[in-house]
C-alpha cells in the first residue's frame, strides 16, 4: 500500500479504498491562512449535515452594492478551505458572495471523511448558503473543483427540485473514482499488470458519469484541461456529453490541475457565463454545446 501511495502522489481524488484512508482523503485540520490577513471580510459559519455532523465554513460577502448571487465552493480532496478559497475569493469584487466550506474531517469541521459523508456535507452547505443571504435560491451557484466537482454532480442529481441551486460549474472533475484509479495504475509499468484487480478494490459508488444524466435542467458549465495530468480532459468531455441541456463545456490548455481561475482571462469568461445564466436562462435556444469550446489555449 505504501508503494501505491508513492506511485500516485498527484492523484488529488477520493479513491474509494475504505482500508486506506490516506489514498481517499488528504485533510488538514489547521488553517494555513486567515482571509482577514489579506483584508478579506468574512464570517465563520457553523452548520450541520443531515446526520448531525458539525461543519464549518466561511461566508465572504460581496464588496459591491449590486449583489448578483452566492457561489458555494466545493474544494478538492487535499488540505482545507484555507488553501482553496483563493480560487473563488476574487468573485466578491464582482458582486458574488462566497460560501466556502469544509467537508467532515477537514479544517474545523468535525467527523471523519467518507464518500457518503461528503455528499451529505455538500447538500448541507447549499442549504446553509441559502440561509446566509437574502437572495432567491435561483441565485445560488455550486462551483466544484476536482473531487468537489464530482461530488457536486452526484449531490445535485439526488436533490429535490426545491433544493437545487440556480447553476452548476464543474472544474476538472473525474467521471468516476474506479475509472481514474485504473488509468493511474495503467500509467506506471510496476502497477500496469495489476490495474484491473487493484481498481476493483475501489468503490464504484458515486460515479459522476452515472449521475450526470439525472442533473436538473439548470445551466451547467463543465471545464477541463488538455494539459491536466491529474484528471485528463476526456473526463470533462464525458461528463458534458452525459449531462442534459443546458450544458456548456470549455477546453483549456494551461499547466496544472484546478489552476483555472488563476488566469484573468478565464475569470472574465466565467463572469460572462454567470451573467448570462444566473438566474437560469429561460430560452429554448440555450442547448447543450455540440463540442467543448476552447478557452485560453
Amino acid at each position: 500500500m505504501e508503494r501505491l501511495r508513492l506511485l500516485l502522489p498527484g492523484l488529488l481524488l477520493p479513491l474509494g479504498l475504505s482500508a486506506c484512508t490516506g489514498l481517499i482523503f488528504q485533510p488538514e485540520s489547521a488553517h494555513r491562512l486567515d482571509p482577514a490577513d489579506y483584508g478579506v471580510i468574512y464570517q465563520d459559519v457553523h452548520f450541520e449535515a443531515s446526520d448531525g455532523t458539525r461543519l464549518h465554513g466561511w461566508f465572504i460577502p460581496a464588496t459591491t452594492a449590486d449583489k448578483r448571487g452566492t457561489v458555494v465552493h466545493a474544494h478538492g480532496n487535499a488540505q482545507n478551505i484555507s488553501t482553496h478559497v483563493a480560487s473563488v475569493a476574487w468573485l466578491r469584487e464582482h458582486g458574488y458572495n462566497i460560501f466556502a466550506f469544509d467537508y467532515r474531517g477537514y479544517g474545523h469541521s468535525a467527523g471523519t471523511p467518507s464518500l457518503a459523508g461528503i455528499h451529505r456535507d455538500t447538500g448541507a452547505a447549499l442549504a446553509a448558503a441559502d440561509r446566509a443571504d437574502d437572495m432567491p435560491r435561483a441565485r445560488l451557484i455550486l462551483l466544484g473543483q476536482s473531487m468537489g466537482g464530482a461530488t457536486a454532480v452526484t449531490t445535485l442529481a439526488a436533490l429535490a427540485p426545491e433544493e437545487q441551486p440556480g447553476a452548476l460549474v464543474v472544474d476538472s472533475a473525474p467521471r468516476g473514482y474506479r475509472r481514474i484509479a485504473r488509468e493511474k495504475l495503467a500509467s506506471a509499468w510496476l502497477t500496469w499488470p495489476l490495474q484491473i484487480p487493484l481498481s476493483l478494490l475501489i468503490s464504484a459508488e458515486f460515479a459522476a458519469i452515472e449521475a450526470a444524466p439525472e442533473l436538473p435542467a439548470i445551466p451547467k458549465l463543465f471545464i477541463g484541461n488538455s494539459r491536466d495530468r491529474t484528471v485528463p480532459f476526456h473526463h470533462t468531455r464525458a461528463l458534458h456529453s452525459a449531462a442534459a441541456p443546458p450544458s456548456d463545456c470549455w477546453q483549456l490548455a494551461i499547466p496544472g490541475h484546478i489552476a483555472t481561475f488563476a488566469h484573468p482571462t478565464l475569470r472574465r469568461h466565467l463572469l460572462g457565463w454567470l451573467a448570462a445564466n444566473v438566474p437560469p436562462v429561460e430560452s429554448p435556444n440555450h442547448v447543450a454545446a455540440s463540442s467543448c469550446q476552447p478557452r485560453l489555449q
